[in-house]
Formats: C-alpha cells, sequence, structure tokens
C-alpha cells in the first residue's frame, strides 16, 4: 500500500515539474498593436430610384383600380427608356383608411388611401433624371429616394485594404522606433469596412405640384462612393 502511494506521489512530481519547466522555456512576447485606415474613391455608375404611385377614394376598390392603372403607365413609361423587366420591382403594397374627425368626435370624411411602392435600378446612371422625369409625368406622386453607387467595387477594396495594412505598418514602425525597439512579425490582423454611397432623399409630391415641376427635366448628381478599409494588426516588438 506504501508503495503504491509512493510511486503515485512521484508520478505528481514529475508531473507538474515537467509542466513547470515548459512553462518557463514560454517567453512572453512584447506588442504593439495598432491601426491603419485605406480610403479609396470611386465613381458610382448605378443608380437605385424609389417611387410610389399614392391614390384616395371613398371606395377601397376604387382606390386600387386608380392605384393599378397608374402604376401600370409607370411601368410602361419606365421601360420605355430601356429599363428591363428584372430592373423593376415592387417593394410595397398597403391599403389603409384615412378618416377626419369634427370635435364632437364624429367621422366628417373617409378615404382609402392605397400605396404601391416601386424601385428602378437605373444602369445607365446618365439616365436617372430621364426615368424620374418620365414616372412623374405618367403618374407616379410619391418620390422616396435615390441612390447611387458602383456595382463593382472588388478592386476598389483591394487596394484600401493594401493602403490600410500599409498606414498600420508605417505607424508601428514609427512607434518602435521613437520607443526604441525592433518590429518584429504580424501576430494578428483584422478588418472592417465601409462603402458609403450617396443617397438623396426627396419629398412627397402632390399630383398638381408633379405635372408642373415635371416639365423640366430633373437634374441628378451621383456624386462618388468611398471605399473605407480599417484594419487593426499587432506586431512584437524587440
Amino acid at each position: 500500500m506504501n508503495k503504491k502511494i509512493l510511486l503515485v506521489s512521484t508520478l505528481l512530481l514529475v508531473f507538474f515539474s515537467t509542466a513547470f519547466a515548459a512553462g518557463a522555456s514560454e517567453k512572453t512576447e512584447n506588442l504593439i498593436s495598432v491601426t491603419g485606415t485605406g480610403v479609396i474613391t470611386i465613381e458610382p455608375d448605378t443608380a437605385s430610384i424609389s417611387l410610389a404611385v399614392v391614390t384616395y377614394d371613398e371606395e377601397a376598390s376604387v382606390s386600387a383600380q386608380k392605384n393599378a392603372e397608374l402604376m401600370t403607365k409607370v411601368i410602361e413609361a419606365v421601360k420605355a427608356i430601356e429599363i428591363n423587366d428584372d430592373d423593376i420591382a415592387t417593394t410595397n403594397y398597403n391599403m389603409y383608411q384615412e378618416s377626419k374627425y369634427d370635435r364632437e368626435g364624429a367621422i366628417t370624411s373617409k378615404l382609402y388611401r392605397v400605396t404601391n411602392n416601386l424601385d428602378i435600378t437605373v444602369h445607365k446612371i446618365d439616365s436617372a433624371g430621364d426615368v424620374i422625369d418620365a414616372a412623374l409625368l405618367a403618374g407616379a406622386n410619391k418620390l422616396s429616394s435615390i441612390t447611387f453607387y458602383a456595382k463593382d467595387t472588388k478592386k476598389a477594396y483591394t487596394a484600401a485594404r493594401t493602403l490600410a495594412v500599409q498606414q498600420a505598418t508605417d505607424t508601428a514602425k514609427t512607434l518602435a522606433k521613437a520607443a526604441g525597439c525592433t518590429l518584429g512579425k504580424v501576430r494578428s490582423i483584422s478588418e472592417q469596412h465601409n462603402a458609403n454611397v450617396y443617397r438623396s432623399d426627396m419629398m412627397y409630391m402632390k399630383n398638381a405640384v408633379v405635372a408642373e415641376s415635371a416639365v423640366a427635366s430633373t437634374p441628378v448628381s451621383p456624386g462618388s462612393t468611398d471605399i473605407t478599409v480599417n484594419v487593426n494588426m499587432s506586431f512584437t516588438i524587440k
């Protein structure tokens, strides 16, 4: 019995001695952590237009019928400007009753409002203004927004990543030199990225206003898109 206890004790002692020796052989690394940012500005080549047809009537079915007729005209009008079926999408359709009340709480009028929202993708960005004009003249009376963006951003992201890593590395070298250290290998790297698209919000336009404003061509300015990449990097220092 005593021999077994002695044997177990010896094995445990050997285990802890080995673990201690392994831990002692590992050196704690000194690290320096930095961030870098790369920004590439590109020209957008695509526009996304959000608009709607809004109709009212005392009868729900009549309001829906009016809306359907106007939206059909809107779609036909934008198709005439070389907009494909795949680039036209209904994003929302809703109907609800709007009621007005007098001071006594009695209903003075009630109308059914039908809203049909449409998103149109314009690949020929110079045609964006023409698409808006055609939609308004055909019956669209709510223009929510127009967004410009670039379809292919792969090369821009690659360039932005390269710039971000270069900036982070240069910063690390400067800090290490100022501290009297030598910069070593990269120990970790992570990134965050985003594309800042240009978006213009439009106000709700009543039919009478649309009829007057659509006479002149709608000017649009695509602006630019910034591709931004941020990196966090850690280096060893000696």
